[in-house]
């Protein structure tokens, strides 16, 4: 990713280079400063590079903001950045080091990792000048291990470690991606301190599994977080990735492989009728012969579908030939350490639906991107039959459409409600599913101007403070005065404290859930508190000897660490109670209350009697 980031950085500064030949003066805003150490004393010497990104918003949203530039930060920790032939605004500010640190967004007096946190660099003049935008990162927590196979010895074709702040069943809180190296081994640098998930998915023929202490596991239920404070290398944090399944097949077109490439899923479960499934796997078509194969599979049935480039329908295997119908896919069964081949699709070419997306006046396009989606037969409750991305002139596409009716909704980014198709005649669309219009459509027919008049909306942007404190419900888009209702549920191991807003007053911030009246775009945090919890530690005998570390209340994810030290007489034999182990000091993540006692026994002594010289008998202790 560090390449891909270097690649697209020296494009744009030759871009820069190349429009400004032989041009006259730019005028230009110019942000620059310091990268430093966490102390704000000594600048990084790693190098690494500052983003620069604009929102209406704030930061929080990755699908509201847009990247503008970056800056590369030299050795001596200083980076400038110009703005060139941009508008005034407010941008953010966001440092990445090429050492172990953590990624800051700049604020001041000092740079934080929480988004939430971030603060504007507002440009009022295209001329204007900022010094002294400095950042200050923490540095970084290090996590490391090897991907091994079940056998123990490391996989040599590489993967990737997905991390997690919380919760590894929901999919949410993803923090980055670290590779796997061709040895087995990987680090993942520039962590903040904190609780984390890891999952291990091998570029080969392995099932994903999550770290589990010992050993690794598919079950998400059964992963174990690693906890790592600032700065700390936390090592050994192994996988044995037992082998998996593969179906492969070929993706035809009257008995010719497709050319245009695209995607095979294969699902565990799925719900024709609600359209919620679990997946498990994906393959890419090989551009040119139409072949796929889907590897890392648990054995297990699994239903497979087909999702191809080009006009043409998406379908689910079934035999003799692929169908368009979810009710009528068939099974395939997939064996760990075999191979299902000749799980084969016959597509057929498709209709299309085409249109523009404008904004509430009906004559100006929306900029920003989006969706629309074809819903089969039924608005309210009808089954997905295929998207369409609305492009940067508001135009969009729906290809591979079969014969029948459907209704369309938009679904754009930026400050618009999502709406349904409900007009033929003109660009007005509705909120209302019961409102929506009925597109009909033919064997490839094609079907144009299937136009959308989208109301304009504000945004209701949440965060939680810290990011693996918990989740919140309640964001989105808007209409001016309508009631936004914003719950928070903490994650394992923090309690809801309070919400806090730069931009909207909350009268009452203890209240959750939170009615909120929506009349401008707003940012919403909810702030999260560990929960605290007592290690009791007690000795025995009572004179046996001392325990530090015990009687102390550590929040949840900290370290406790216990030392016993054995009075005179006695030595030390273990730990018992919620903690069995031998281990002296012992360290230990605290998740709930703990009582733990420090056993001691007295030293056992030898005796036996010495004849003296003079023939007394002396007694000798050892």
């Amino acid at each position: 990713m560090k390449q891909d980031n270097v690649f697209r950085h020296i494009f744009g500064w030759l871009l820069l280079f190349v429009l400004c030949l032989g041009a006259g003066p730019v005028y230009a805003a110019t942000i620059s400063g310091t990268v430093y150490n966490s102390g704000g004393v000594t600048p990084i010497t790693t190098s690494g590079y500052v983003d620069v990104y604009t929102s209406t918003v704030g930061p929080c949203d990755a699908a509201t903001y847009t990247y503008v530039d970056t800056a590369f930060i030299e050795a001596d920790g200083i980076y400038t950045t110009i703005l060139t032939d941009l508008p005034v605004g407010d941008y953010y500010l966001k440092a990445f080091s090429y050492g172990n640190h953590v990624p800051e967004w700049w604020a001041d007096p000092a740079s934080s990792p929480v988004c939430g946190a971030a603060q504007i660099v507002a440009v009022t003049d295209v001329n204007q000048t900022f010094t002294a935008t400095n950042f200050q990162l923490d540095p970084g927590a290090t996590i490391s291990g090897t991907m091994n196979d079940s056998n123990g010895s490391p996989i040599l074709v590489g993967g990737v470690i997905e991390v997690y702040a919380s919760d590894p069943c929901s999919g949410i809180n993803y923090v980055t991606t670290g590779l796997v190296n061709t040895n087995g081994s990987y680090a993942i640098t520039g962590l903040s301190a904190g609780s984390y998930y890891l999952k291990a998915v091998s570029n080969g023929n392995h099932i994903p599994e999550w770290y589990a202490g010992a050993t690794s596991t598919s079950d998400c239920l059964v992963a174990q977080a690693v906890v790592v404070t600032a700065g700390q290398t936390v090592g050994g944090n192994n996988f044995q990735l037992d082998i998996g399944a593969i179906i492969s097949g070929t993706v035809t077109d009257n008995g010719s492989p497709i050319v245009g490439g695209g995607l095979v899923e294969a699902y565990s479960s799925y719900d024709c009728v609600t359209d919620t499934y679990t997946l498990v796997g994906v393959g890419s078509i090989g551009l040119g012969d139409g072949t796929y194969a889907i590897t890392g599979l648990p054995a297990g049935n699994y239903l497979v579908k087909v999702y191809p480039s080009g006009n043409y329908n998406s379908e689910w295997w079934a035999s003799p030939a692929s169908t368009p119908f979810c009710t009528s896919a068939q099974t395939v069964t997939a064996v760990v350490g075999g191979t299902a081949p000749g799980i084969n699709f016959q597509l057929a070419a498709g209709a299309t639906i085409s249109g523009t997306v404008y904004d509430s006046s009906g004559t100006t396009t929306i900029t920003g991107g989006g969706s629309v989606i074809a819903y089969k037969d039924a608005s309210c409750t009808g089954t997905r039959a295929g998207i369409g991305f609305i492009a940067t002139n508001g135009t969009y596409t729906i290809s591979g459409l079969l014969a029948g009716n459907y209704y369309l909704k938009a679904f754009p980014a930026g400050n618009y409600l999502s709406e349904w198709w409900a007009s033929p005649t003109t660009p007005t669309s509705t909120p209302l599913c019961g409102s929506a219009a009925v597109v009909s459509v033919a064997t490839l027919s094609i079907t144009t101007g299937m136009d959308f008049q989208l109301d304009s909306a504000f945004l209701v942007t949440t965060s939680a403070i810290p990011v693996a404190g918990g989740i919140i419900t309640g964001g989105g888009t808007y209409l001016s005065g309508d009631p936004a209702i914003l719950e928070a549920t903490p994650a394992t191991g923090y309690t809801f404290a309070n919400w806090s807003s730069a931009t909207t007053t909350i009268t009452n911030p203890l209240d959750n859930p939170q009615n909120i009246t929506v009349i401008v775009d707003t940012t919403i945090i909810a702030n999260f508190d560990r929960i605290p919890y007592l290690v009791t530690t007690s000795v025995l005998p009572a004179a046996g000897g001392a325990v530090t570390g015990g009687n102390i209340t550590y929040l949840y994810g900290d370290t406790a660490t216990l030392t016993a030290t054995p009075a005179r007489g006695y030595v030390f034999t273990g730990w018992s109670g919620d903690v069995t182990a031998t281990s002296n000091p012992l360290g230990f993540p605290v998740y709930s209350a703990k009582s733990i006692t420090a056993n001691f026994v007295l030293k056992k002594h030898l005796s036996f009697p010495v004849r003296a010289k003079d023939g007394t008998i002396v007694i000798i202790h050892l």
